[in-house]
């Protein structure tokens, strides 16, 4: 019976490459690349469907799978209603500017006339 804590004896040491998963992936790369041009066929002879699966799953291969974001919390606000609200306070400050400019060029008139 192994001791807890014994060090590690046989096997791969660390860091070692899986030989028969290496061989494998060789053996797979070949057979594709052989088989290209008779791989495109038996697609092209496929319904749309089943071709589309296909497709699907190799695709997976190829794109790495999107990550979920977690995004924090946001207060759940009304934005139109606030931008509304900005825009009235706005057209209201351009209102008081105009009259502000009206009752300068008044007093000025005024002031000029005397």
């Amino acid at each position: 019976m192994k001791k807890i804590g014994a060090p590690k004896t046989g096997g791969r040491t660390k860091g070692t490459p899986n030989k028969v998963t290496i061989d494998l992936k060789v053996w797979i790369m070949d057979l594709i690349d052989e088989n290209r041009s008779q791989f495109k066929k038996d697609l092209l002879m496929l319904d749309p469907g089943k071709r589309v699966m296909i497709l699907e799953k190799l695709i997976s291969y190829v794109l790495p799978k999107p990550i979920a974001i977690e995004t924090p919390e946001v207060e759940k606000t009304n934005y139109i209603e606030e931008a509304i609200e900005r825009l009235r306070a706005f057209e209201f400050r351009k209102e008081e500017e105009k009259e502000r400019q009206k009752l300068l060029n008044q007093t000025n008139y005024d002031y000029e006339e005397n």
